[in-house]
């Protein structure tokens, strides 16, 4: 919703740093403010439960939000340093891997059932 709204900027600091995919506090306050319609204090109040929650963080990992041009943010799903299944937070169980095995096998022999069949004398054919 907001990661779509706001313009992703590549951001030099210094000679040799440089943060990618980032977008100022203040542009994501003004997005939300604008297409929201919330308020700028409610629309900070968002903002600091996305950082705390993980969606949105600051490219030097300070825990609060800042409603700044300076203050620079990251989106989740635009991290780079580490793989994706990875970051994302897991709401379900764990399964062992024997189990997930299994539970593949399983599916894979449903599709070949569908997909074959056998002939009059006794051979296997392919569905089309």
């Amino acid at each position: 919703m907001v990661r779509g709204g706001v313009k992703l900027q590549n951001i030099k600091i210094g000679w040799f740093k440089t943060y990618e995919n980032c977008v100022p506090g203040n542009e994501l306050v003004a997005w939300i403010v604008k297409n929201l319609s919330y308020k700028t204090d409610d629309a900070i109040d968002t903002l600091e439960k996305l950082v705390e929650k993980g969606v949105v963080y600051h490219v030097e990992g300070q825990m609060t939000f800042q409603n700044s041009d300076k203050a620079l943010y990251k989106f989740q799903a635009d991290r780079t340093d580490i793989a994706a299944n990875m970051v994302w937070p897991w709401a379900q169980e764990f399964h062992k891997p024997l189990q997930v095995s299994a539970e593949l096998l399983a599916k894979l022999i449903e599709v070949y059932k569908k997909l074959l069949r056998e002939s009059e004398d006794g051979k296997c054919i392919v569905i089309e």
